[in-house]
């Protein structure tokens, strides 16, 4: 299974204040939502972040944050948070970069794809043709457009866990318009 996230801020401390975060430290909110992610993610399955995953410019302390997370399937969206050389996130992470793509897993949907990108964008390759855009960084803020196939993944909207690909295609059926979702 491939499960999908956003802004975990791990170590950062006034993403607590800045986000009203239900926590009374930072070490209280890194152990919660490292607990949810290995909760719901198994050794196996694919976890995509799509950015800020730490907050920190040393890699022994995002190499500390990652060996805590169960998954060996990671793969990093950078966000504007993620400072550190693109090789280095390669040394933790199956795949970084700006853009992910990926096939989606269920067979009745795989002739579309899925882009994560960590800022919101009103259109994304193959948007016209039904590819859903999961996005993290703006933390709930953003107005949700119906119409779109637009997703925030980020923790501040999901309960602090990740959602898996079956979670985003049933909201994207719901609350969505596509031919994608009406087959």
């Amino acid at each position: 299974m491939r499960y999908f996230t956003s802004d975990l801020h791990l170590g950062h401390k006034n993403i607590i204040k800045y986000c009203k975060r239900p926590f009374g430290s930072v070490e209280e909110m890194d152990s919660i939502i490292i607990s949810n992610i290995n909760s719901t993610v198994g050794q196996d399955d694919e976890l995509v972040i799509a950015g800020d995953v730490c907050l920190s410019k040393d890699f022994a302390v995002l190499e500390a944050y990652m060996s805590r997370i169960v998954c060996r399937n990671r793969f990093l969206v950078l966000g504007n948070h993620d400072v550190l050389p693109p090789e280095e996130y390669l040394k933790l992470f199956v795949r970084c970069g700006d853009v992910l793509r990926f096939r989606p897993l269920f067979t009745h949907v795989n002739r579309y794809e899925i882009v994560i990108f960590h800022y919101a964008m009103r259109v994304w390759p193959n948007s016209h043709k039904g590819a859903w855009h999961l996005y993290g960084h703006s933390h709930g803020n953003l107005p949700d457009e119906p119409n779109s196939l637009s997703f925030d993944i980020g923790v501040d909207c999901h309960n602090f866990f990740p959602l898996s690909e079956k979670e985003v295609y049933d909201v994207m059926k719901r609350t969505k318009t596509s031919p994608l979702l009406s087959r």
